[in-house]
């Protein structure tokens, strides 16, 4: 990632990935929901959550959502 990313979310910075990622995801959803697994899905976080991480950004996130 270069500095010029530093600051902005991933889907705005590499719209390409987080097109892929989703993809990835809802792949991985239909074959658990194909084995009769229930799927629960955590909301996106909040502005505030996210400013909550301080300057340098890390905040926790699930990967599935």
């Amino acid at each position: 990632m270069s500095s010029e990313h530093l600051d902005q979310d991933y889907r705005y910075a590499f719209p390409e990935l987080q097109i892929a990622w989703k993809k990835e995801r809802e792949a991985v959803k239909a074959v658990l929901k194909k084995h009769k697994v229930q799927v629960f899905r955590p909301r996106l976080l909040t502005d505030g959550e996210k400013q909550a991480g301080g300057d340098n950004g890390y905040y926790f996130h699930c990967f599935i959502y």
